[in-house]
């Protein structure tokens, strides 16, 4: 199964992935980008091939999709290594937008979460999105409804920006709001105001993650 990453519409967005060798089995870490091994096809359109390469950030890949070409519901990016014999496996990266008219979940993520006719609930979209998220859980007894620290792992700064944080449980249960910044440091992000602060240990999910 692909994974889904979620992405506001027409803003600028990084996919971080990964590769694999031939085996299927060990990640490929020292692959190189060449002309059309990236490809992207917008709303079931032409393809084309993605404004930049992917990067090696060492373990993993990363790819810059530029703000005209997040202005689409759907975008498939197919990574396909070009040479002969191939060095990696193929990779599709599934994308759907939100935020806009014209994006796939044109509400998403306010608290009225719309995907297609029905509002799913915050189990709904784990459910969904089921191996592209990131668990976690507010570490923080000073939380605010914008600013908290919690038990995340990941060292990085704005590993999590754009991503959606939802609570599944604690008094925010149910609510999504978009992360703007991650400190990598301390473990904090910040988000748009949720309607209260969040309990110290209070679960969340991070949704649109690989």
């Amino acid at each position: 199964m692909n994974p889904v990453y979620l992405r506001e519409y027409g803003v600028a967005a990084t996919i971080d992935f990964a590769l694999y060798e031939l085996d299927g089995v060990d990640l490929k870490v020292d692959a190189a980008h060449a002309a059309g091994d990236t490809k992207i096809m917008k709303d079931e359109g032409a393809e084309a091939n993605t404004a930049n390469a992917f990067v090696d950030e060492g373990q993993g890949y990363s790819l810059a999709l530029s703000a005209t070409e997040m202005e689409a519901a759907r975008i498939v990016v197919y990574v396909v290594d070009q040479t002969d014999p191939k060095v990696w496996l193929d990779k599709v990266l599934l994308v759907e937008t939100y935020g806009h008219a014209s994006a796939q979940h044109e509400e998403f993520p306010a608290d009225a979460v719309k995907v297609g006719s029905s509002k799913p609930t915050a189990d709904n979209l784990v459910s969904m999105y089921t191996g592209v998220c990131t668990f976690g859980a507010v570490n923080d007894g000073s939380a605010t409804t914008t600013d908290f620290d919690t038990d995340l792992t990941e060292a990085s700064d704005d590993h999590y920006n754009n991503e959606i944080l939802a609570f599944i449980d604690g008094v925010l249960k149910g609510q999504y709001r978009k992360i703007t910044n991650y400190t990598g440091s301390s473990k904090n992000v910040e988000v748009l105001a949720f309607t209260e602060a969040p309990g110290n240990g209070d679960k969340f999910v991070i949704l649109g993650l690989q």
